[in-house]
């Protein structure tokens, strides 16, 4: 079972960002959510709320982990707290914007607006 947790502490956030090789660009302030499979840790999504909107920082897993699946839970469980921080606009800022592309970003940019009001399973380009 994947489970998506909120890490609030700067040392267990540092932990998981050591274990998916993303330590240098770890934000101490950003809000984390650290992935978990089996008792496992195998990534991390982090993230922010601007005023101009929400911002995806780090979507990692831990290198040799391949769970696309984990990432996409992750990466809307940010964003279901930002629309419901009221957020409308949300920007992916990592370096690798696969699965976000799937979660429907597009040039990075996703509109928040009625985005939960979909039916699960599909997404703004219907990969999902």
């Amino acid at each position: 079972m994947i489970k998506i947790t909120p890490i609030p502490e700067l040392k267990e956030k540092r932990e998981y960002a050591g274990i998916c090789g993303c330590a240098d660009r770890l934000s101490p302030d950003a809000l984390t959510y650290g992935i978990i499979s089996e008792e496992k840790k195998i990534g991390l999504c982090q993230f922010r709320l601007t005023d101009e909107g929400g911002e995806i920082l780090l979507l990692r897993p831990v290198p040799g982990t391949n769970d696309p699946q984990s990432l996409i839970l992750a990466l809307r469980g940010a964003l279901f707290f930002m629309d419901n921080a009221g957020i409308k606009r949300a920007r992916f800022l990592d370096d690798d914007d696969t699965v976000a592309r799937a979660v429907g970003f597009s040039d990075r940019a996703l509109s928040l607006e009625g985005f939960f009001e979909k039916k699960c399973g599909t997404s703004a380009n219907g990969v999902i």
